[in-house]
């Protein structure tokens, strides 16, 4: 996947000097180095070099990248990720469209290496997507794997929080980003495609990826300070809520699964699941 991921970089219609490429390892143990000296190997243009670290998380990856750019326009892409041949030109252009948008990001549309999964429309095109529509739009958060960032937009917030990982670990940042006054736009045009393997549809597997999830959600959530609406239970600490409401919907969860035949409906109870597990029915607040 990271081979055919930098492929993609490699063949944008956008200026080969005008961008450069950093690979973040963060301590693999398979063939990574290799495969990127193997394809940086007599490249000028664009320049792509590897960057080594020990292992921890993704977003201290994405530090690491930070630090190591030089440009003043930073996209990210992961490495289970396809970027289209005019991706790179397309965030340019958004981004010269909002000079003052510190953060831009597009579109994950799901490409299917396998039997794709039984969805009803309820449930979406699946995990992994994200779309908010074809409008171009001020937002809250846009996906971290297709994500443009101005270097002077962590000025105020910072860089991402290191303590987080898994799903939803770039949305504390966006979150303290915008309490500085900072804008976020999602372009809508500017789409990647998240690569689904035979493994990943697994119906086991989704499972355990929904529940892994949901927890991971609600942690990062509690540290963002982020929380639903407490105001039909105004007495109780929002976490309860928030995961009362979690537990409740999962017998609705099931029963849209037994009666569509929908296996959405049984990876969102098991993302319920988790989120409500991981919420420890403690406070949110910081």
């Amino acid at each position: 996947m990271l081979t055919e991921a930098l492929g993609s970089l490699l063949e944008q219609d956008y200026p080969t000097e005008r961008y450069e490429i950093v690979v973040v390892d963060d301590g693999s143990t398979d063939e990574t180095p290799g495969v990127v000296e193997k394809l940086a190997a007599g490249r000028r243009q664009p320049r792509m070099r590897l960057v080594r670290q020990s292992p921890k998380n993704q977003n201290a990856a994405r530090n690491r990248g930070i630090s190591e750019a030089t440009g003043d326009l930073i996209a990210f892409l992961d490495d289970d990720e396809l970027a289209p041949k005019e991706w790179l030109s397309s965030l340019v252009q958004g981004a010269g469209r909002h000079p003052d948008a510190g953060c831009l990001g597009g579109p994950a549309r799901l490409q299917f290496e396998g039997r794709p999964p039984r969805l009803c429309e309820w449930c979406g095109p699946g995990e992994g997507s994200f779309d908010m529509g074809v409008g171009e739009q001020d937002v809250d958060e846009v996906g971290g794997g297709n994500m443009l960032l101005r270097t002077w937009a962590v000025d105020g917030p910072g860089l991402f929080d290191e303590t987080l990982e898994g799903h939803g670990d770039e949305t504390e940042w966006m979150v303290r980003f915008r309490r500085t006054g900072g804008r976020i736009v999602y372009l809508p045009e500017v789409a990647v495609w998240h690569r689904r393997g035979r493994t990943d549809l697994h119906l086991t597997n989704r499972l355990r990826k929904g529940y892994a999830i949901g927890r991971q959600t609600a942690r990062n959530e509690r540290v963002a300070g982020q929380h639903v609406s407490s105001r039909h239970w105004p007495t109780w600490p929002r976490s309860h809520v928030s995961s009362l409401a979690h537990l409740a919907a999962i017998p609705r969860l099931l029963g849209h699964a037994a009666k569509r035949g929908c296996s959405g409906g049984l990876t969102k109870a098991a993302r319920a699941l988790g989120y409500a597990m991981g919420g420890r029915w403690r406070p949110v607040h910081r």
